[in-house]
């Protein structure tokens, strides 16, 4: 997973590398060269931050330890926090963490039986708690689940149910507060396969799209849902081969992104679905968005160049700056803008 952080300043972007954790920092003087944070880890790091800004990672090295890894001024400084279990462990772990007063709640998965995966918390402090099983996921591409800062130390885990086939697939979330979780708040519910899907939270709404395939086609699907609860389910497009949706706000609306069979499209909820116009690359992959310019951290989603993942192609809240798109004519001029001006772009 790739994670660019937005400040006021720069655009700090972690990538994976070859075994290497790496990160660029592009601002208005330019893109930097390669920073080596970490080497000898495996795929699949996470990273968090604190209220404070604070960076922290946590990745898996060669031989399967855990490491718990700050990124600060002076380098990066990491430490062994589970010994390897190879035989029990297998494949990527995502931890997701919210640092307070009391000590790190840490979310984790970590396998089953029969492909499934298990969502733990777990607190670690000076009263450490065991980990407590909070539900069973089916992983979509090898992700167990996504979390989502939704404000005021509120997390949503998103996954997918694991449910009984007969029983069709579920997608939806889970509120955890602390130590305090909700129940499972499904989302979509389908007989049909859940290939991807995208999410952006914010505290008036939150917003849903997933893309569903059978052997004919395959669906973009949305939903939103606010204080008076769920929207209708609506099919936004019925195509065959759609990928990468990401959901975006314009002007407060919700607009979704994807590709399909090598076109670019972007649709409003209200639309049929347009040709992207503007200039992106063809090889584009999903980022985690984490947004601290302003007084409020938010995460969210991006779509970066896959071969340059420190350049960032679709951000989750655009405006003018980036691309001009009017209510009245939703077939309009799609000018992407960077963020910075030419000196921050020119190595790109």
């Amino acid at each position: 997973m790739t994670y660019i952080i937005k400040t006021k300043q720069a655009m700090i972007c972690y990538y994976y590398q070859d075994g290497r954790l790496l990160k660029r920092i592009r601002n208005e003087k330019g893109l930097s060269g390669e920073i080596l944070v970490m080497s000898g880890i495996r795929p699949g790091f996470s990273l968090n931050l604190t209220d404070e800004g604070k960076i922290y990672i946590f990745c898996r090295d060669l031989r399967g330890n855990v490491i718990f890894l700050k990124d600060e001024k002076e380098g990066a400084k990491g430490r062994v926090i589970l010994e390897s279990r190879e035989n029990i462990i297998k494949g990527n772990i995502l931890f997701d963490a919210h640092f307070g007063k009391e000590g790190i709640d840490l979310i984790f998965n970590a396998p089953l039986k029969d492909g499934f995966e298990g969502i733990y918390f777990q607190r670690l402090s000076k009263n450490k708690t065991v980990p407590v099983l909070l539900d069973e996921a089916k992983p979509l591409k090898g992700e167990a689940f996504r979390a989502v800062r939704a404000g005021g130390g509120l997390r949503l885990l998103v996954y997918q149910k694991a449910c009984g086939v007969c029983r069709g697939r579920r997608l939806g979330y889970r509120e955890l507060l602390g130590e305090r979780s909700g129940g499972f708040n499904t989302v979509f519910e389908t007989g049909l396969n859940f290939e991807e899907y995208s999410m952006l939270i914010r505290r008036e709404r939150f917003y849903f799209a997933a893309v569903i395939t059978s052997f004919f086609t395959s669906k973009l699907i949305f939903k939103t849902k606010g204080s008076e609860g769920f929207s209708d389910l609506k099919t936004l497009a019925d195509m065959k081969g759609i990928s990468l949706p990401l959901v975006f706000l314009f002007d407060n609306r919700p607009i979704i992104f994807f590709k399909c069979a090598g076109k670019n499209y972007i649709c409003l909820e209200d639309f049929k679905p347009q040709v992207f116009k503007g200039k992106i690359c063809e090889d584009l992959k999903r980022g985690v968005f984490i947004d601290k310019s302003g007084g409020r951290i938010k995460a969210d989603e991006v779509l970066v160049n896959s071969e340059k993942p420190w350049d960032v192609q679709i951000y989750p809240e655009m405006d003018e700056s980036f691309l001009s798109f009017h209510r009245e004519k939703p077939v309009g001029d799609y000018r992407f803008k960077d963020f910075f001006d030419k000196k921050g772009s020119e190595l790109l």
